[in-house]
């Protein structure tokens, strides 16, 4: 048997939420992460947690695309809703085990309606919202120009939505880390270099020439995770989405207190700065944050909101998102003995979606059982 009975290898957002959650059902749990807690796509996210109007992050396929099966789809779609309502239940415990403050902020959505196309399929999309207990209401221009006058016009009005929240993600990252530790979870540094499967266990080498033994791995590397497999000869269609993201100075004119969504995302976080969010590349692991993407985010920004123009640049950040090529998480194991299990692929939704899935991989383990099943989300689908 392994000196663990789980290595997770990978302290995103998906891997410190599965090991919270396994440790805290009594499993010993060892994380294993190459970079530094919230280094990539969790902790540079705008921690949008909204499960209803997905932006070009949580919509973006990369590779040989392929269109998402009709489960899989509706799987994905509960998986969004069900992590949605952990989260919001778990920051009060999150934020008191570990000591930060994730900066709540539960900000309404206008979505900007510009063609009468784009109205008929909001409104044929909010009947099953109301269903799902949201009241989104459509807006008129004028009743858009009232609820925040500086912003332009769209043609066809809007939809405000109540429901949708903003954390910080990278201290989530850092609070589930806390949480994580709290629970007897070990995190360390290593670059995991090989991985054997035995018969009652699976050994993992990093690139120091360490090894680990665990009775279960579970592979939660973002869009490295394909990298990962591939040294047990397991093809996987994980591949970096590049995301960049602006942060700019307030307004001169007051705060934004709505979240302006369409062409880009546009709010005013806690800390003052106004995030313009996001773009999304197939480019692979290319860091560079790019003129052409600062331009785009900048002309997204000045068309919903003009006087975003006087606004400094502060910073501007990249991440690589995990797509799978049908936009659709791959969770479930990856070898024929069940000792090697793999969860990725959350793409722009993986803050929202990591409770429900540590959730559901953690009973899923220790149980054999989970409140959503994982067959939508099986790598044997591709």
């Amino acid at each position: 048997m392994g000196a663990h009975d789980v290595l997770i290898i990978g302290a995103g957002a998906y891997g410190l939420a599965c090991a919270w959650k396994l440790a805290a059902a009594g499993q010993s749990v060892l994380v294993l992460e190459r970079d530094g807690i919230g280094t990539q796509a969790s902790g540079f996210a705008l921690g949008r947690i909204d499960p209803l109007l997905g932006g070009i992050g949580a919509k973006y396929k990369v590779g040989s695309s392929v269109d998402a099966s009709q489960s899989g789809a509706e799987a994905g779609n509960q998986l969004g809703l069900r992590g949605h309502r952990l989260l919001l239940d778990s920051i009060p415990e999150i934020e008191s085990i570990s000591g930060l403050d994730l900066q709540l902020d539960q900000q309404p959505t206008l979505q900007f309606i510009y063609s009468d196309v784009q109205l008929d399929e909001l409104k044929e999309q909010s009947a099953g919202w109301v269903e799902l207990g949201y009241e989104p209401k459509f807006l008129d221009v004028d009743e858009v120009r009232k609820l925040e006058p500086r912003a332009s016009s769209p043609e066809r009005g809007g939809l405000l939505i109540d429901g949708p929240f903003f954390i910080d993600a990278l201290r989530y990252v850092q609070a589930l880390a806390a949480c994580s530790e709290k629970v007897g979870v070990t995190i360390q540094s290593g670059e995991v270099t090989g991985i054997d499967v035995h018969a009652n266990s699976v050994e993992v080498e990093t690139s120091s020439g360490a090894r680990y033994s665990a009775n279960r791995v579970l592979i939660t590397a973002g869009p490295w995770s394909s990298q990962i497999a591939n040294l047990m000869a397991v093809e996987l269609p994980i591949h970096p989405s590049k995301g960049e993201i602006l942060r700019l100075g307030p307004l001169e004119s007051g705060p934004l207190e709505v979240h302006l969504h369409d062409p880009s995302s546009l709010v005013q976080k806690k800390d003052g700065q106004i995030w313009s969010a996001a773009t999304a590349a197939d480019v692979g692991f290319d860091r560079t944050p790019t003129p052409e993407s600062r331009d785009i985010l900048l002309a997204n920004a000045r068309q919903v909101l003009p006087e975003i123009e006087n606004s400094t640049l502060i910073l501007h950040t990249v991440c690589f998102r995990p797509v799978s090529q049908d936009g659709i998480p791959i969770i479930g194991q990856i070898d024929g003995s069940g000792s090697v299990w793999i969860a990725t692929g959350g793409g722009g939704s993986g803050i929202m979606q990591s409770l429900a899935v540590a959730e559901s991989v953690a009973k899923s383990i220790t149980t054999g059982l989970s409140e959503l099943s994982l067959e939508a989300f099986s790598p044997a689908r591709f």
